[in-house]
């Protein structure tokens, strides 16, 4: 195995260490390799009760075979050192923290009586680690990258595109890689992807900032320029084609990629073709489709999913894949039984668990060449209406034709039916008086969303200040005509009051001038008080 540095060693630790604080899961002995160090003595006295208790916990861990082999490993390494005369401390060495990690990653805190110096070592650590930015996590990465690719290197498992992608030459094969090789890769592995995650939420750009002003302050090359984008149109990615190549198709300058990534909210790997095949838990059913828990590498499933997730199904009997929208998601408390809630037809259950039914999800934040992707534009959007005409408003003069399109009401405010039984469409002139009678009814003040909309309620004036109520109404009405787009002005307006009832009323005459036209629509109603 390749020799552990002090700060691989200290980067995967603080990761796990800052993780577990932030979530609140318990710190283990894994998490603060400064305490290994310290609990030599502490093993080699106790070794005979901690084997027994910690074999116990095997089932239940991450990989059971790599921690029974961790713990076989350890036991030999003990009583190989108990021999040892000398006072070296063999637990000081760096590559033990790797070699037994399964090990010390089981062994929890809180159920080892700490001493004054061990509890004020993670206390200190917990303050520092608790300030980190997002600097502190990708020097993190960069260390634990480094170390992956190195041992990578070593056993014979480095990539040639990887070192050609990357302009980095390979170290010289030197061994053939171990089970504690192969594991110790797999970890940091998941360990990059755990700080990418972090970075991704803990740090993501806020709402209210514009993410273009941001990549520009914060942009490595100041030659990327991301220009005031205001508009864009959509396109499709070619198969196999990547951010920069689109950027250089579109936009004339493969370095641009970067302002079509954020345009579009996408995050590293950017691109995913491939995806991830899940294989059905049961046949499906109405619009469910049950997972295990696990994938067959032993990941949890459930991070995998997420609400508006774009996935594809299909089965050895529906070769063809039909897209669906991921709508809901249920775990299981017991079984950890993952049920999704898929959008379209209720035809899940021709989905069979026998025919091979699976569903493949993709990466978050990433695009394929079966969607559409944004391309920023600098150009603003034309500020001209752009809607089709109706058939019906085709043959209209242009006056009508600005009176726009509402739904067709009854005196009582019911829908009206056409004589086919669907709602029936009020336009034309018909819409404008239309317009005008709804909000001679409708009482200001009694619709939540438009509160300036209709007319004044006039309970609270004095019927013997009849001037004073007519005023009222006068301005209100006039309000409510010059504030509607459809209507130039009133052209004439007379309100008296209506003395041949009991009630206080007064009677409305009213003459409005269409916008854009001639056209003068005479009206008349009565308001009761």
């Amino acid at each position: 195995m390749a020799t552990v540095d002090n700060n691989t060693l200290e980067s995967s630790a603080n990761l796990s260490f800052w993780f577990k604080t932030y979530t609140g899961d318990p710190l283990t002995l894994a998490d603060c390799p400064e305490i290994i160090s310290l609990r030599w003595t502490y093993f080699k006295n106790n070794w005979t009760v901690l084997r027994p208790r910690l074999t116990i916990l095997a089932p239940n861990t991450f990989d059971s075979d790599y921690f029974r082999f961790a713990l076989d490993d350890l036991t030999n390494f003990i009583e190989k050192q108990r021999l040892d005369t000398t006072d070296t401390n063999p637990f000081s060495a760096s590559n033990i923290y790797y070699r037994f990690y399964p090990v010390f990653d089981n062994i929890k805190l809180e159920a080892i009586t700490l001493t004054n110096e061990e509890r004020t070592i993670i206390a200190n650590k917990k303050a520092v680690i608790k300030a980190y930015s997002k600097i502190n996590f990708l020097n993190i990465k960069k260390n634990l990258k480094n170390y992956r690719d190195c041992l990578a290197d070593i056993v014979g498992l480095s990539d040639p595109d990887y070192d050609r992608i990357y302009s980095r030459a390979s170290i010289r094969f030197q061994s053939t890689p171990s089970m504690t090789d192969l594991n110790l890769m797999l970890m940091i592995e998941k360990q990059l992807s755990t700080i990418d995650f972090i970075i991704s939420n803990l740090f993501a750009v806020d709402n209210a900032i514009d993410p273009f002003a941001l990549a520009r302050a914060n942009a490595n090359n100041p030659e990327i320029d991301i220009g005031q984008y205001r508009s864009g149109r959509l396109v499709k990615l070619n198969f196999e084609e990547d951010l920069p190549s689109l950027a250089k198709r579109f936009l004339g300058n493969e370095d641009k990629w970067v302002a079509i990534a954020i345009a579009n909210g996408l995050k590293a790997p950017y691109v995913d073709e491939v995806g991830e095949q899940l294989y059905f838990l049961t046949n499906g059913s109405i619009n469910q489709i049950n997972f295990s828990a696990k994938d067959t590498f032993g990941n949890d499933n459930i991070g995998k999913f997420f609400i508006n997730q774009y996935v594809l199904i299909q089965s050895d009997t529906i070769p063809f894949p039909t897209q669906r929208i991921i709508t809901g998601i249920k775990q299981i408390p017991l079984s950890n039984e993952i049920i999704l809630t898929v959008s379209g037809d209720p035809n899940m259950s021709n989905y069979m668990l026998s025919e091979g039914a699976s569903i493949r999800i993709f990466k978050p934040n990433t695009i394929n060449s079966s969607q559409y992707i944004l391309i920023p534009s600098e150009s603003p959007l034309p500020n001209v209406r752009s809607d089709e005409i109706p058939w019906f408003l085709a043959g209209k003069a242009s006056d009508e034709k600005n009176t726009k399109i509402d739904l067709a009401v009854g005196a009582n405010g019911s829908l009206l039916k056409s004589s086919v039984g669907d709602i029936a469409l009020s336009y034309g002139l018909d819409n404008a008086i239309q317009a005008i009678k709804v909000k001679m009814l409708t009482e200001l003040g009694t619709n939540r969303r438009h509160p300036g909309y209709g007319l004044v309620n006039l309970i609270g004036i004095p019927t013997t200040l009849s001037d004073d109520a007519k005023n009222v109404l006068v301005k209100s009405i006039n309000t409510q005509i010059t504030a509607d787009s459809r209507f130039d002005r009133v052209q004439s307006l007379d309100v008296t009051r209506n003395t041949s009832t009991e009630a206080v009323a007064y009677d409305v005459t009213l003459v409005v001038k269409l916008a854009g036209s001639k056209t003068f629509l005479p009206i008349t109603f009565t308001v009761n008080i």
